[in-house]
């Protein structure tokens, strides 16, 4: 086996993922990103979008992220503090669907929003559209 990575990912509630892995992609606001053992000390800004974590050469597993930061710290340890973070195979595409629908039709009346919830609604819809897009990959 190849050098591993310490990774964890934490959401606002809980941790939701921790393994030794070999290399992690992530989406970040300057582009995709993969990290490997011993990369250099990094924070990023996360962008929402899929995860890609391969664990070993036999396994790889699939997440969808929304917002956060990423760390990379020496020692070979990688920590995502994520808004919002979801295993690929347990998207309700439905659910996520009505979201986008609902988020989008508030949008569509924008002059009557304040800034804020303007802000709120379009970070809901990038969640939404990247949980569409990873569970339309993952859920065939």
């Amino acid at each position: 086996m190849s050098a591993v990575l310490h990774f964890t990912v934490v959401t606002p509630d809980r941790v939701i993922y921790e393994a030794d892995i070999e290399q992690a992609t992530i989406p970040t606001r300057e582009g995709e990103i993969t990290v490997l053992a011993n990369h250099m000390p990094l924070v990023s800004l996360l962008a929402a979008g899929e995860m890609t974590v391969k664990k070993n050469q036999k396994e790889t597993v699939h997440f969808v992220i929304a917002g956060g930061v990423l760390e990379v710290r020496p020692g070979s340890q990688l920590v995502i503090l994520t808004d919002f973070a979801e295993h690929a195979t347990d998207i309700d595409l439905a659910e996520a669907e009505a979201a986008r629908a609902r988020a989008a039709a508030i949008l569509a009346q924008g002059d009557n929003l304040a800034q804020e919830d303007f802000a709120r609604l379009e970070t809901v819809l990038e969640r939404e559209l990247a949980r569409l897009k990873v569970g339309r990959r993952h859920l065939k």
